[in-house]
């Protein structure tokens, strides 16, 4: 058995959090309480004793004080398939847009008003070719994005 120590940091422009997660198992979930929804995250795969694929590494962030969750699945899709795009507690107005590993804006999925609470996208990539892309998620309050690989 091993066990590593691995390093995560959260970041927001004015703020740095650093946890410790004990990795004891092939694949684990851990959960933070931070007070805060965070700009990024880091994490020091050096101590990882075995192999760390990045897309086997999933975030998901809830923002308590809005109850707003954005979740995007799977995260690794090939160009025939479809990603889930699943937002909850939805804002009134709100962008859902596609960028490419560059910054480069290649599809806005959503861009208008929603009245219902949660709501649920299947976006099909089409005209793009296989590589990273990020789905971003803006309204007046929140902009989070998810990395999705497309095959």
């Amino acid at each position: 058995m091993f066990v590593s120590y691995i390093p995560v940091r959260f970041f927001t422009a004015d703020t740095l959090v650093e946890e410790f997660v004990v990795m004891n198992e092939r694949t684990q979930e851990f959960n933070f309480d931070l007070g805060f929804l965070p700009d990024s995250v880091t994490i020091d795969t050096r101590k990882i004793l075995s192999k760390c694929n990045p897309a086997e590494v999933i975030l998901s962030a809830k923002d308590e004080t809005s109850n707003l969750s954005f979740n995007v699945s799977p995260t690794v899709v090939s160009l025939e398939n479809q990603v889930n795009i699943e937002i909850g507690n939805t804002p009134n107005y709100f962008i859902l847009e596609v960028y490419d590993s560059f910054g480069k804006k290649v599809e806005t999925i959503h861009q208008g008003f929603n009245f219902s609470g949660s709501t649920v996208f299947a976006y099909k990539p089409h005209n793009i070719s296989s590589g990273v892309y990020f789905v971003k998620f803006t309204d007046s309050n929140n902009s989070i994005t998810k990395k999705i690989i497309i095959n």
